[in-house]
């Protein structure tokens, strides 16, 4: 039995229904280097605004914090990770999804990257304000972060 090859393995990405990132593990702030056209469809971001930039789960302030803090500690381990996290999309509406986080390998063993699969399990109902909430305390810490960079 013979390997798919490269070209099919992208079909593969592309035609996907789950949002697939991969994320560079040799950085601290952990940069996303792909994404598919899934991702793009799920989040509304396009992979020009996502691929270079820190990943964006990761940037919370909010009652989302404790999820944030057991997903870094798992990529520090470089441990599989799935968990269920609330993320705004780009049209400001809140998406609930899963991820699954899985460390890539080198052929020595070196952790290269990580894979992230993300899956909608819904859209937060308008009454779940802690949801709401740690959302826009994350989003509000953002726009912080991007002001002061710009002094």
């Amino acid at each position: 039995m013979t390997q798919p090859s490269r070209h099919i393995l992208e079909q593969i990405a592309t035609l996907s229904a789950e949002g697939i990132l991969v994320i560079d593990a040799s950085e601290a702030d952990y940069r996303v280097v792909y994404v598919n056209p899934a991702y793009e469809t799920l989040t509304g971001f396009s992979a020009e605004e996502t691929v270079g930039q820190p990943w964006r789960a990761l940037d919370t302030d909010g009652e989302d914090a404790p999820a944030t803090a057991a997903l870094r500690a798992a990529l520090g381990s470089a441990d599989t990770y799935v968990a269920d996290l609330p993320e705004i999309r780009k049209n400001g509406t809140i998406l609930l999804s899963r991820i699954r986080v899985q460390p890539i390998l080198t052929r020595c063993g070196k952790l290269r990257q990580y894979l992230v699969l993300q899956s909608e399990i819904g859209e937060a109902d308008t009454g779940q304000t802690g949801v709401q909430m740690g959302l826009l305390q994350r989003e509000l810490s953002r726009a912080r972060k991007k002001a002061a960079s710009l002094d």
